[in-house]
């Protein structure tokens, strides 16, 4: 009887207490803007995430942002094919304006991102986003390591 209690204690444990780094998609608030351009990746490829991201923002059809997606086309001949998205920190900095990091799953590796979402008269747009293979480069230490 003892041992029964303390293996239930350790499960009981277990599923309370270690907490995933990432919270998935469907559990965090994720932008509308965000889920749609994710989406679109999904289902029409490569050329459709970054003008997506930009859809309404300052930065749509600028030449520099899209030509980001050069930059998917390499990440994807290391990595494979794009699976689908996790939120690591949904970040709510003011009313208007959401900071957001998140990991895109490939088949072969993680491609970490930042976004900064701006929502004015009803419409979310991304003023700012990044992403880049090495977590540091775009995730926070603090986030990193003090995730519990």
């Amino acid at each position: 009887m003892k041992i029964g209690k303390s293996i239930l204690l350790i499960l009981f444990v277990a599923l309370i207490g270690y907490p995933s780094l990432t919270l998935s998609a469907e559990s965090q608030d994720v932008p509308e803007i965000m889920r749609n351009a994710f989406e679109k990746y999904q289902k029409e490829g490569t050329d459709q995430l970054i003008p997506a991201l930009l859809k309404g923002s300052p930065l749509e059809g600028d030449k520099t942002a899209l030509s980001q997606v050069n930059s998917l086309r390499q990440i994807e001949t290391f990595y494979g094919r794009y699976l689908d998205y996790e939120i690591v920190e949904s970040l709510a900095l003011s009313k208007s304006t959401q900071l957001l990091y998140y990991v895109l799953n490939y088949e072969k590796g993680p491609l970490f991102g930042k976004a900064t979402v701006y929502k004015a008269n009803g419409k979310e747009m991304v003023t700012n986003f990044n992403f880049h293979t090495e977590i540091h480069q775009i995730i926070p230490a603090e986030l990193i390591f003090n995730k519990k």
